[in-house]
């Protein structure tokens, strides 16, 4: 009962039964809407190779909580925002497998894969709201009240996790101009 109050009621229906399939109504047009949003932000976070799997991992969890998420106004923000998380938690689990800096692990001769290697590597290092909103920000180029009703959080705390982070990457002795220049 609480969960009504807490969540609200909507009087749209999300679930319907065709044939004996259960359909979520709208999230198909969600979906085709989202994912090549989700997909390039995802991209610019974990590379090529993991995108379009977190891309389809946050769509999915958006699937999953359907009943609520679909009622919102900002359905493509939670969206890009669970896409940010599913990202950060990749990168995550590649700094706990790998304790060496990324570059010096795949010991890259490319000049801008190394630049990418390593400003994944910064952004993993930071707290988790301040590269949310470095990654929603720069990488997903919302604009910062899109990016406050993203994360749920005001605009002044947009602003000011987005200094902090900024200043924590132009401290980071990894990265040198030219890499803070793609942020």
């Amino acid at each position: 009962m609480l969960s009504r109050f807490r969540y609200g009621v909507s009087s749209k229906p999300h679930w319907s039964i065709v044939e004996g399939v259960v359909e979520r109504s709208g999230f198909e047009e969600v979906f085709d809407r989202v994912y090549p949003a989700a997909t390039r932000l995802a991209r610019r976070m974990v590379g090529e190779d993991e995108a379009e799997d977190v891309a389809v991992e946050a769509l999915a969890r958006a699937m999953a909580r359907w009943g609520r998420v679909g009622s919102l106004d900002w359905v493509d923000a939670w969206i890009m925002r669970a896409t940010s998380n599913v990202a950060l938690d990749v990168l995550r689990s590649r700094r706990r497998r790998a304790r060496q800096t990324v570059v010096e692990a795949f010991n890259v001769d490319d000049e801008e894969v190394a630049l990418r290697l390593t400003l994944r590597a910064a952004l993993a290092r930071l707290p988790r709201r301040q590269a949310q909103v470095i990654a929603l920000r720069y990488l997903a180029a919302l604009p910062e009240p899109d990016v406050a009703t993203a994360l749920g959080i005001s605009l002044g705390s947009v602003k000011t996790h987005a200094r902090r982070a900024l200043a924590a990457l132009r401290l980071d002795p990894a990265l040198t101009e030219e890499a803070l220049s793609h942020v």
